[in-house]
């Protein structure tokens, strides 16, 4: 294939810039039309830190070292706000090492918009702001979680969710939070709106795929959409009700890194938290049971899938999730393969489903479904049977 066809089709990808710099000093030796509409003064030849300066910062460039992968996430608003970007090692028309850069909107299945943005600097617990509500709180340049906990102190945090705020936010949680294999981790907490409350969402992307000290803040309203969720099971009259519980509901968020809710009867899911690289395989998958294959195919580790889906199938839970038995659970070894590296790691997980609402004859209708990292805990139990 001509490198002109190799052009056309990078031309006919609508979401993802692409572009190629030279290795030596960073020259620009090709850009799509996609990178092209995101950055009108582009040109070939020019250093691509002229052109996209303001960007350098988040650049997985600044992480390659010898690899021949790097990855990392950063905001452009050109792209319409968060974004992936790959550069990989390659060499251009057959001679000049290069690099090629991707650049494509994060994928957002709950279709949230971020009202918040933040780059934050681990070690000097400061941030620089690359979206914010203008109506909302304004971050400066003083400590970064001094400030998040005097705005949670403030009223505009639900008094049964400051605590776990502030807990989260801390800088020595904030420190722990981009562990390898762990994309996101999340918050779900009320923030104040008029006199009311509102259901958000925070969650700490790692900046870059070195273990450099910065991480992504992120705050999206989910409000609307977990709303939009109750409603469709019928559910509203008991919103009252249920907020005695929301201090479990909402620390669902930082005990697991996913959860979805599943639709029983009609065989579906809906994610509400998951891993960045699940979403993408799953894709636009509503069916459970193709979704249950589908990550069992992609994540466990071959010895575990088959008494994964055992316990995790649709016909299965329906049998035995009732009142006396609210819960079914299975261990397995998930992949967590590092970009760039070409081979996987395994930890441990602990999947739940727990039963959420039931029929006649008490025949569960919808469940709940978890999933948390233990394998600190194997591990200490390996330490302590001297195993």
């Amino acid at each position: 294939m001509e490198s002109r066809d190799f052009e056309k089709i990078l031309d006919a990808m609508p979401e993802t810039g692409v572009y190629v710099v030279r290795e030596e000093d960073r020259g620009i030796l090709y850009f799509n039309e996609r990178a092209r509409k995101a950055s009108p003064d582009a040109r070939l030849g020019i250093p691509c830190h002229e052109v996209w300066g303001g960007a350098c910062g988040g650049c997985p460039l600044l992480a390659m070292g010898d690899r021949r992968e790097s990855r990392s996430v950063g905001y452009n608003s050109a792209y319409g706000g968060m974004v992936d970007i790959t550069a990989v090692r390659t060499v251009w028309e057959d001679s000049v090492p290069a690099f090629v850069v991707t650049v494509t909107p994060r994928i957002d299945s709950g279709g949230y918009t971020y009202r918040k943005i933040l780059h934050v600097d681990l070690e000097a617990d400061r941030c620089d702001v690359l979206r914010s509500d203008p109506e909302g709180w304004q971050p400066d340049k003083r400590s970064l979680t001094a400030q998040l906990e005097q705005f949670a102190m403030s009223g505009a945090v639900h008094p049964e969710d400051i605590e776990r705020f502030v807990t989260f936010t801390s800088l020595e949680n904030l420190r722990r939070a981009p562990q390898p294999g762990q994309e996101t981790l999340g918050l779900i907490y009320r923030r104040r709106s008029g006199d009311d409350f509102r259901w958000n969402l925070m969650e700490v992307v790692p900046n870059r795929d070195d273990g450099t000290p910065f991480v992504i803040l992120c705050v999206k309203d989910v409000h609307d959409v977990l709303r939009e969720g109750l409603e469709r099971e019928g559910v509203m009259a008991r919103l009252q009700a249920m907020e005695e519980h929301a201090y479990i509901i909402s620390s669902l968020s930082t005990l697991f890194f996913c959860t979805y809710y599943l639709d029983l009867e009609q065989d579906t899911f809906r994610a509400v938290t998951q891993l960045r690289r699940v979403g993408v395989t799953l894709g636009d998958e509503v069916n459970c049971t193709a979704g249950l294959q589908l990550y069992a195919n992609h994540f466990i580790h071959p010895d575990d899938r088959e008494e994964y889906l055992r316990v995790m199938n649709v016909d299965s839970l329906r049998q035995k999730l009732r009142w006396w038995q609210p819960c079914v659970a299975v261990e397995y070894r998930r992949s967590s393969e590092e970009p760039g590296t070409g081979h996987a790691t395994w930890s441990w997980v602990r999947a739940t489903a727990v039963l959420a609402r039931t029929g006649e004859d008490d025949v569960p209708k919808t469940a709940v479904y978890v999933a948390q990292d233990i394998t600190d805990g194997k591990r200490r139990t390996e330490e302590t049977s001297g195993l």
